[in-house]
């Protein structure tokens, strides 16, 4: 629990060193504009990490929220080439259709990588990461 401590401390000083660099500047002024002044993007992203903080860090308290999004934005990836290929599903059932068959594949896919994998690391063979015997 320290190392998780520790992280959210860096994460925190990270952000107020950024702060402290993009301060919105008192030069821009709103001539005849209403609202607030505008900030500069490096700040917006500043201000979006320390409000989402607990987001951004959740893979640090529980093990089943991944690193990052890959998967998903994988899994949905087919889908949109699809979309662009042929320029929209036919019908709903269709893309319902899709959508079920290429998560049959994806599935089978990492049923059988799985296996591979742990014959391999079973048998002791020194198997490199995404390489099996044939």
């Amino acid at each position: 629990m320290l190392k998780i401590t520790e992280f959210e401390e860096k994460y925190k000083t990270i952000i107020e060193e950024g702060m402290k660099v993009n301060l919105p500047s008192d030069e821009q002024e709103n001539k005849g504009k209403r609202g607030s002044k505008k900030k500069s993007k490096p700040f917006n992203l500043l201000v979006w990490l320390k409000k989402y903080r607990g987001d951004i860090l959740r893979f640090m308290y529980n093990s089943i929220v991944p690193f990052t999004n890959n998967l998903a934005e994988r899994n949905v990836r087919m889908m949109k080439v699809q979309q662009k290929i042929s320029g929209t599903f036919r019908s709903f059932e269709g893309a319902i259709m899709f959508g079920r068959r290429s998560g049959y594949t994806h599935l089978t896919f990492l049923i059988i990588h799985n296996e591979l994998r742990s014959k391999c690391l079973y048998f002791d063979l020194n198997c490199k990461r995404n390489e099996f015997p044939r």
